[in-house]
């Protein structure tokens, strides 16, 4: 009897004190969950934008060097191929010709490597653009639940 009485004391204090967790609040927790999640994937491709963007300048600012560069390099090219024409040809005066030219390819290489990595890098930034929109409709969808259920 004592072991009953034990059994019924420690099963009615043990009702006592659970807590029933409602199922709205658990829904609830788990949509701030899904919230949390995507605003930490947000805030990853925003700080891409922003890395991109830094790219972006720091490619524009390679560029322009290496348009000057190409200038410099087409120019010589060009005094080199008018001396060659212009004048008798030796061996030395044609390895400099070819020396030009190939640095004035080289350069605009240089210029179009620079052209197509700027290019990339604001495509990506408008992919990342267009993530960031559509985890900020999913964002303000789940807000719109919780305010409904706790409604």
């Amino acid at each position: 009897m004592k072991k009953l009485i034990i059994l019924l004391f420690v099963a009615l204090t043990g009702t006592v004190f659970a807590q029933e967790v409602s199922k709205d609040s658990i829904a609830t927790l788990k949509l701030r969950e899904k919230i949390l999640k995507l605003n930490s994937k947000a805030n990853a491709y925003e700080q891409n934008v922003a890395d991109k963007t830094n790219d972006i300048a720091n490619y524009k600012s390679k560029l322009e060097d290496a348009k000057k560069d190409e200038h410099k390099a087409s120019k010589e090219a060009e005094k080199m191929a008018e001396d060659v024409k212009n004048g008798t040809i030796d061996a030395k005066l044609a390895k400099k010709a070819s020396k030009a030219y190939s640095n004035a390819n080289s350069a605009s290489k240089t210029v179009l490597k620079y052209q197509e990595r700027i290019s990339d890098a604001e495509n990506d930034i408008n992919k990342l653009n267009n993530k960031i929109e559509d985890v900020k409709r999913e964002l303000s969808s789940l807000e719109s639940k919780i305010k409904f259920i706790k409604n």
